[in-house]
């Protein structure tokens, strides 16, 4: 009986002991600091937007597509975005996933061998592909399928393996289609967020779908296109080579996973080779990447590098480096990447004379409400609203102002948005050209990728206020409408005929099974008065006559913006402007951008103020370009003085920048104008086991370093190239007898390798490779590359062959 009563006892009191913990737990959570309960509430509502397609449904109907806004429907049937018998598929394209698009590097090293690859592999061999719904089925579950059917084509394949060709075992690729999508396919293909997580599709195993295709209007077939969505791309077993290929060639650069609409841009700005480039909203890069790739597009294998550059500018830090690691890929010294506020951005001044630098070509992909984007954002159909593109007009004025006062005059500057809203795309327009009127005008780019389909910009709309309320005119105002401003209705009859709104470009998804975007190609005619700009970037929203225009061109009367503006422009074009004005940034930004701001940076790659030194400059360091030189034989052709590195002590990694861009920074280091977060491309490293040279070049550096070279150069047939792939370190006998002989006379040390690849249409390819001891040799690339090159070159339609090489010398 005691043992019995001891037993209850010690129950009762565990009982009593969990109930005081778990009030103690709910006291807890009650008061805990308020930046702990934000932070989990916050976690809990991006997995409620990351799952809520697929586990709680939330945002969906019962028939599997989004459940639409009537609120949207209202908006826009008023603004005739489309004419009134294409609504139903406008709005019917809206709830299907997006494709899946990508664009080949044009500029890259193996872009051929891509292309070929496309069109052999994933287009003559594999003409239909049976979709395998494996919504269901877990990852151990894909993991031992994908291994089976690995056995039994007789691969050792380990499905975690990121290099393994998985396009033989699996016997499938992708499928695409340019038209628009069936209706079982729309119903099937149903993606989840942005991020891809919805569901992947309810697509019975028998449905099937195209093999990719070419985007029709993207140059020199670089564009690329396939109809299934990138869930299914990632959830179906029978597509899961082509997912690999695709993952292993963009994390090497080869291609750039982009929207289709998000390529045009670039394109309308027709980039040259010497041109100065500025992305004002250029974060998180695809769009900066591809107009670098153009850039470089004749910068062949042995050639110099192109003379002009990109500065990539975005308001938000953490973005920046996500940036330049997207830049990074390419391997370019040719880009800048600035940490300003776009309608902020400074005026950069020449070093010699003092002349404000202008620009080429300038892009400006404005923040928007992004409602052009919902086939990826099904949370955006829950909360959309008018307000969320007029919240943003004054912002993206602001912008557009600044873009055409750094613009050369008879420079091109594009204007897009991802909205389909008039407040946030001609009515921005209308103000610019308002704004300088005489000096801007918007081109006719009709004639530009003539297959690419689009619609003429609006020339009236209607606003709708915070009320409710419909307003076809500013007179309709009342004094109590804070929220709305003139700029943002319709051009007056007289304003219609010159600003010329119908050459504003309209993608709609419904045209080629795409995302919603609109683009505007402004041209300066005009110059401007340097003080007569620095004054307009305040007096823009609260003047009624700009001070832009010349004094031989009357300006009309500017409708009211905002009640006030920013003066950081002001400051930064007055040559009395302080050292310090771009550390304090007073910006209209987006609340996203400033929370950015605010939040500490994990693991920085450099700290914010982590110095830019030139190797020149300092005496000490002096020695380091000497043994540089005598080492790898480097030509006095190449620009010594733009290698420089982000440390004070012992230089451990050397980077280069383009020369135009070393002119703007050395002269920007007297005014202290730009906020340079990185730039440049790492050319040199240093490596303690070597006793001949302290520095070994980089993989990313050889392109640009290979051209100035006159030592340590060794060349190498085809054949070499597939040992050298397939091992770390090669020994002697698996290479070529010339290749054995010429590294045997070298140095230990890292050396250029020249590999004749012109059977493939790739010319002669500059590797690094290191010559250790016993002869043996490695090839110095990241393992990215590597195993994008595995997949490229070990694949039995390029494989070299030594049949044909007996033939070829027999005849």
């Amino acid at each position: 009986c005691s043992a019995i009563g001891s037993a209850l006892s010690l129950a009762a009191a565990t009982l009593r002991l969990c109930e005081n913990m778990s009030r103690g737990r709910k006291k807890w959570r009650q008061k805990r600091p308020r930046d702990e309960r934000d932070k989990e509430a916050g976690n809990a509502e991006k997995r409620q937007k990351r799952d809520g397609d697929y586990r709680s449904n939330k945002g969906w109907s019962t028939s599997g597509k989004p459940e639409q806004n009537p609120v949207f429907n209202e908006f826009y049937q008023m603004q005739k975005v489309v004419p009134e018998h294409e609504w139903e598929q406008f709005i019917t394209t809206l709830q299907v996933p997006l494709p899946t698009t990508f664009r080949i590097n044009s500029a890259g090293e193996f872009a051929p061998m891509l292309q070929e690859r496309m069109k052999k592999q994933f287009i003559e061999k594999l003409q239909e592909v049976t979709v395998d719904d494996c919504k269901n089925k877990s990852r151990k579950d894909r993991k031992k399928l994908i291994e089976s059917m690995a056995a039994e084509a007789g691969e050792a394949m380990d499905a975690e393996d990121s290099t393994s060709d998985a396009a033989a075992a699996t016997s499938a690729a992708p499928a695409t289609d340019a038209g628009k999508p069936t209706e079982a396919e729309a119903e099937a293909a149903s993606e989840g967020d942005e991020e891809g997580e919805g569901d992947a599709a309810n697509a019975g195993p028998t449905e099937k779908y195209d093999p990719p295709s070419v985007l029709p209007w993207y140059p020199s077939e670089n564009g690329w296109h396939f109809t299934a969505s990138r869930a299914l791309l990632r959830r179906d077993i029978n597509l899961y080579g082509f997912h690999r290929f695709l993952i292993s060639q963009s994390e090497s650069g080869g291609i750039t996973r982009q929207e289709a609409v998000s390529m045009i841009p670039p394109l309308l700005l027709d980039i040259q080779p010497h041109h100065k480039v500025l992305d004002m909203c250029a974060a998180p890069g695809s769009k900066t990447s591809q107009i670098l790739e153009y850039m470089q597009r004749d910068w062949k294998n042995g050639q110099d590098y192109p003379s002009g550059f990109v500065i990539a500018n975005d308001a938000a830090e953490s973005r920046c480096y996500m940036l330049f690691h997207q830049i990074a890929k390419l391997g370019t010294p040719n880009c800048l990447v600035t940490n300003h506020e776009a309608q902020a951005f400074p005026t950069l001044r020449d070093a010699k004379t003092g002349e404000p630098c202008r620009f080429d070509r300038i892009l400006a992909d404005v923040p928007c409400s992004g409602d052009g984007t919902l086939r990826k954002n099904l949370d955006l159909w829950r909360r959309w609203k008018p307000m969320l593109g007029i919240a943003l007009h004054r912002l993206q004025i602001e912008i557009a102002i600044r873009a055409i006062q750094l613009l050369k005059v008879g420079a091109r500057m594009v204007y897009s948005t991802c909205s389909f809203n008039p407040m946030e795309d001609e009515a921005v327009v209308a103000q610019v050209l308002r704004y300088f009127q005489g000096n801007v005008e918007v081109l006719d780019v009709s004639n530009e990728l003539p297959e690419l389909q689009r619609r003429p910009g609006l020339t009236t709309w209607k606003v709708q206020g915070n009320d409710n309320q419909w307003y076809e005119s500013p007179s309709d105002l009342q004094k109590e409408t804070k929220h709305l401003c003139k700029s943002m209705f319709p051009p007056t009859e007289e304003e219609s005929k010159w600003m010329n709104l119908d050459r504003c470009l309209r993608m709609l998804p419904h045209l080629q099974n795409t995302g919603g975007f609109f683009v505007a190609v402004l041209q300066r005619t005009h110059n401007v008065n340097v003080h007569e700009e620095s004054a307009s970037a305040t007096s823009s929203t609260s003047s009624s006559t700009p001070a832009v225009a010349q004094e031989s061109d009357p300006a009309p009367a500017v409708e009211q913006v905002a009640e006030s503006t920013e003066s950081s422009a002001d400051a930064m074009d007055s040559t009395e402007a302080a050292p310090d004005a771009e550390q304090k940034p007073s910006g209209n930004v987006p609340a996203k951008d400033e929370g950015e701001k605010k939040k500490k940076r994990k693991n920085p790659q450099w700290a914010p103020d982590a110095p830019f030194i030139f190797i020149s400059e300092r005496e000490q360091w002096k020695s380091i370009l000497d043994e540089l030189r005598d080492f790898y034989g480097i030509q006095d052709t190449f620009p010594m003085d733009t290698l420089f590195v982000r440390s004070e002590d012992t230089p451990a990694k050397i980077y280069m920048m383009n020369p135009e861009l070393l002119k703007l920074f050395k002269n920007d280091r007297e005014h202290k104008k730009m906020r340079v977060v990185n730039t440049g491309v790492r050319i040199f490293a240093r490596e303690r086991s070597c006793a001949s040279s302290t520095y070994r070049i980089t993989s990313e550096g050889v392109r640009v370093l290979n051209p100035h070279m006159t030592k340590r150069i060794i060349s190498a047939p085809e054949k070499d190239i597939l040992p050298l792939i397939e091992e770390d370190v090669v020994p002697a006998e698996k290479l070529s007898a010339g290749l054995v002989e010429a590294v045997s006379k070298l140095e230990p040390g890292s050396f250029v390798l020249r590999i004749d690849l012109s059977r493939l249409n790739l010319g002669i390819v500059a590797f690094v490779a290191w010559r250790g001891s016993g002869d043996k040799v490695h090839l110095l690339i990241p393992k990215e590359k590597r195993a994008s090159m595995h997949m490229l070159f070990l694949d039995e339609s390029t494989l070299y062959k030594p049949e044909e090489e007996a033939s070829t010398s027999a005849q």
